[in-house]
């Protein structure tokens, strides 16, 4: 990740806590994971939500739910499971 800022949701700290995954894992995932499906679009943001199928560092299966603001260079990474 070269640019832009990644900001991640009160929902997906608490789902590091739960599932016990941190940003490594998270930045690993984005940097390595696939998009396996078309997006999907969010009306109540007006931005379409990606989920991003990947390993963390110790090679668990790790998904992220994110959407992307190209306009504001933000990558929101809603949730992980």
């Amino acid at each position: 990740m070269n640019s832009g800022n990644v900001t991640p949701t009160p929902h997906l700290r608490k789902k590091m806590r739960e599932k016990n995954f941190n940003m490594q894992d998270v930045i690993n995932v984005i940097e390595n994971g696939e998009i396996p499906k078309q997006p999907e679009w969010n009306e109540e943001f007006s931005q379409f939500r990606y989920v991003v199928k990947g390993k963390d560092v110790e090679g668990v299966e790790l998904n992220l739910v994110i959407t992307i603001s190209i306009k504001e260079e933000m990558l929101t990474i809603i949730t992980g499971f």
